[in-house]
């Protein structure tokens, strides 16, 4: 393993409060001498998954979009960020995209019975982190969000640190008048840093 790297991924297409708590979290671990790259996916072309099971055989995905750039920088990163709001009950549709065409590394791993990261070094120190944002405050709204979360960090074969979840965030830059919040995820970025380490 190299330097130290940090994925961070924005799902939301609103560039507000999830995109305020990412950039705050970011901004801690650059400050910390990680490399952090930001993606927001909504920039990105990025097809549903077609359910061809061709990647179950050849543990590749068929379909030529910009999933293919990402691929690497998925399996390459040590720590993961994914900053996703919660639109139905679940994750945005951007998002969802994303996982859904993880389902390689679900056939290399359960069909192919292979590892899909082979530096035990790398492997030993990938953390993950999904921080979710909700406008409402009903006491399931993050669930069917964590379940998905928490499949695509384990096909990735990520530890996955402590969720920083927010409800009750509707207008766009709500978090910005709650400067408690940002102040919590400053520690708590402080604190996935060291998992990692």
């Amino acid at each position: 393993m190299t330097s130290v790297s940090a994925l961070a991924l924005l799902g939301s297409p609103r560039h507000g409060n999830s995109w305020t708590l990412l950039n705050t979290a970011c901004q801690i671990l650059r400050e910390q001498g990680i490399k952090v790259e930001m993606i927001e996916l909504h920039r990105l072309q990025l097809h549903p998954c077609l359910g061809c099971n061709a990647c179950l055989t050849t543990t590749k995905c068929i379909q030529s979009d910009d999933m293919q750039s990402l691929y690497p920088k998925l399996l390459s990163c040590q720590y993961l960020l994914l900053a996703a709001p919660i639109y139905a009950m679940g994750l945005n549709a951007q998002t969802k995209i994303l996982i859904d065409r993880l389902q390689p590394f679900w056939g290399k791993k359960y069909v192919q019975k292979q590892a899909v990261i082979t530096d035990p070094l790398l492997a030993s120190c990938r953390r993950a982190w999904y921080i979710g944002v909700a406008g409402s405050n009903l006491p399931d709204v993050f669930q069917g969000a964590e379940q998905v979360v928490n499949y695509a960090f384990k096909m990735l074969e990520m530890k996955k640190f402590p969720s920083f979840l927010v409800k009750q965030l509707e207008d766009k830059d709500a978090v910005l008048h709650r400067p408690e919040l940002l102040a919590e995820i400053k520690k708590a970025a402080i604190s996935l840093i060291a998992a990692g380490n």
